[in-house]
């Protein structure tokens, strides 16, 4: 089931988080305290005229542990407060909005109604790249952005590999007749011949017996 499943749906999970019943007063600064040994926050939208805010944690991961590891027992101001998932920003009055699982806080979004501008949809959520279509996977990144070409990746330039002595090479290199002239003129160097070597004399004829 779970190979079908990735064949034909996108899940992005959300990272943000909705605080409610908070304190009157309750402000950023509280917020971070509270719940800042599960992990970074990006984003907190504190309406204090509700008494709640939506906060982005930094990673799928740290908003589920403030979830489970925080939510139940989590007070501001000694005040008890509610949290539970909520739909990223780019998630917020969209057509896809009816995918959204309250429960497990994600959407699960047919390959067929992606929508083209990805990183908007995808704000204050995660994307799962690997079950994109096979097309798409290497072009975008978790949050839904386009994969920058870096210019480290781009082809080297080509090399002249053109002989200095080809029509064809250009006015950096030698010219092909320069080339063949020497800069000065060649000095003739004298030949020495080695002396011949002197012949020894015939050794003596052996003694008669």
């Amino acid at each position: 089931m779970i190979s079908v499943w990735k064949e034909i749906v996108v899940p992005i999970a959300s990272k943000t988080l909705w605080f409610g019943r908070l304190p009157v007063n309750c402000s950023d600064a509280d917020i971070r305290t509270a719940i800042a040994s599960a992990g970074d926050i990006t984003r907190i939208n504190l309406i204090n005229s509700r008494a709640c805010a939506y906060v982005t944690m930094s990673s799928r991961k740290a908003a589920y542990d403030v979830l489970q590891r925080l939510a139940r027992d989590l007070q501001i101001q000694r005040k008890i407060v509610k949290v539970d998932w909520a739909k990223g920003t780019g998630m917020k009055a969209n057509e896809l909005a009816k995918y959204w699982d309250s429960e497990r806080g994600l959407s699960l979004i047919p390959w067929n109604e992606l929508p083209d501008d990805m990183e908007r949809f995808c704000e204050g959520s995660y994307l799962d790249v690997e079950t994109l279509p096979p097309e798409k996977r290497n072009l975008l990144t978790d949050t839904g952005a386009k994969v920058s070409t870096s210019p480290n990746n781009a082809a080297p330039p080509k090399t002249d590999t053109s002989s200095p002595h080809s029509p064809q090479s250009n006015s950096m290199h030698a010219s092909p007749i320069k080339s063949l002239v020497p800069d000065s003129p060649a000095v003739i160097q004298p030949v020495h011949h080695a002396p011949p070597q002197a012949v020894p004399p015939p050794s003596p004829f052996p003694p008669f017996m």
